[in-house]
């Protein structure tokens, strides 16, 4: 009787520690930061996004329309989509789905996030003096 529970009770609080343990070292993550800068590089690597090599469906505001490509560029009220084919579209926003707009919008949200994390403020830049 005496050796079955100093063997029991070992047994079930070594089985506590290591998952009170595996606990405690799941809980800090090390890559989570400020949301609008966190999430950018993600959002840039979503399917048919700029950092993505992987297409996805881009139908225009009628639905009667789609083609499977990736942005590659957007400027002046336009997108540059990079078609399955090898070809590019230039599209303008107005002819994109709700669906697609929003897509875009993540888009140019998350690189001029990332272009700022990047950039140098004139407070942080180097004085030269003559």
């Amino acid at each position: 009787m005496n050796e079955s529970k100093p063997a029991a009770a070992p047994a079930g609080e070594d089985k506590g520690k290591p998952a009170d343990k595996d606990k405690k070292e799941e809980k800090p993550k090390t890559e989570e930061k400020d949301p609008l800068f966190g999430s950018a590089p993600s959002i840039l690597r979503e399917a048919g996004g700029l950092a993505s090599n992987e297409m996805r469906l881009w139908t225009d505001n009628s639905g009667s329309y789609s083609c499977r490509g990736r942005l590659i560029r957007f400027y002046e009220g336009q997108v540059r989509l990079l078609k399955e084919n090898g070809r590019t579209a230039t599209v303008p926003l107005a002819r994109l789905s709700t669906g697609d707009l929003e897509f875009v919008n993540r888009q140019a949200s998350a690189q001029q996030a990332e272009v700022g994390k990047t950039a140098q403020s004139p407070a942080k830049m180097p004085h030269l003096s003559n």
